[in-house]
């Protein structure tokens, strides 16, 4: 099987759980409150990265699996909070505008984050491969330890990122429309 056909299969694994994910992050939302959902989800999610970040150059089934279910059931939990928060606060007759316009807002963001780590990891891959000299004879050892390398520190600031968004989502939902979620928890 060719590379790039792997490499999609190995990452559908992140998909897998996304939609339980989903359902779940309803359920969850109702009784936990939407800003409690999207934290944990935010937080699953930078679990799961920071998990990816330790990858090496050939992870096991479990160690590349395990971090990419965790982060796609992240993911699907902030899907229904911030759907439902976002529509409890419009009128009934805005309700499916505000519903595409955040399906579109939600895939730009998705597409410019992978632009962006994109971007920041191939450029640090690319100035630090430029830097290793072509006629060393581990040469191809060290560019595969230089693709590691990006792939971890990329994984990393991922997670990071993540874990900064669990500082606005919780306070998602906390309008009229969201205070009637159960109290206890820290943020609440």
């Amino acid at each position: 099987m060719n590379s790039a056909l792997m490499g999609g299969l190995n990452l559908m694994r992140m998909t897998v759980l996304l939609p339980v994910g989903a359902v779940a992050g309803g359920f969850l939302a109702g009784w936990l409150g939407f800003h409690r959902t999207a934290v944990l989800g935010v937080v699953l999610t930078g679990t799961g990265f920071l998990g990816m970040s330790r990858w090496d150059a050939d992870p096991g089934p479990a160690i590349m699996t395990l971090p990419l279910l965790v982060a796609g059931f992240g993911f699907g939990l902030v899907i229904a909070p911030i759907g439902t928060a976002v529509v409890n606060e419009v009128e009934e007759g805005q309700r499916a505008t505000v519903s595409s316009l955040l399906t579109v807002v939600r895939m730009v963001g998705a597409l410019v984050g992978v632009a962006l780590l994109t971007t920041r990891g191939l450029g640090g891959f690319y100035a630090e491969a430029g830097l290793v000299p072509l006629g060393d004879p581990r040469y191809a050892d060290l560019l595969r330890g230089l693709e590691v390398s990006s792939f971890r520190d990329t994984f990393l600031v991922t997670g990071l990122v993540c874990f900064a968004a669990a500082i606005p989502a919780a306070l998602l939902g906390r309008g009229a429309a969201g205070r009637a979620a159960p109290g206890g928890w820290p943020f609440a």
